[in-house]
């Protein structure tokens, strides 16, 4: 479990790797489930976006932008998961529901 800034999503070290946007409260979200499930994953790393930190809130928003590409186009609305590779979103995935299937 790799906790980072919001401002360092899409310049990792790893050529590719998911970032779980969540709010944790004393590192604890309530989608147990869904850390488990990224937490079981051994050939990608994971990195994960704490919502409730007063630095990352400008990023919450009532939209969504799926397409986003660099840090100032993030809008995070709810539990979501980007999977990025070589700096770019490949994938963007909200909800829930909608990770976990896309885990299993």
């Amino acid at each position: 479990k790799t906790f980072i800034n919001i401002g360092t999503v899409f310049n990792r070290d790893t050529e590719t790797y998911y970032v779980l946007f969540d709010n944790y409260k004393n590192n604890y979200s309530k989608d147990v489930y869904i850390n488990y499930l990224l937490d079981s994953q051994k050939d990608i790393k994971v990195y994960k976006v704490d919502m409730n930190l007063e630095s990352n809130k400008k990023y919450l928003s009532e939209e969504v932008n799926e397409k986003a590409q660099n840090v100032n186009d993030l809008k995070i609305n709810g539990i979501t998961l980007m999977k990025v590779s070589k700096g770019k979103n490949v994938k963007y995935i909200i909800g829930s529901e909608n990770i976990e299937e896309y885990l299993k």
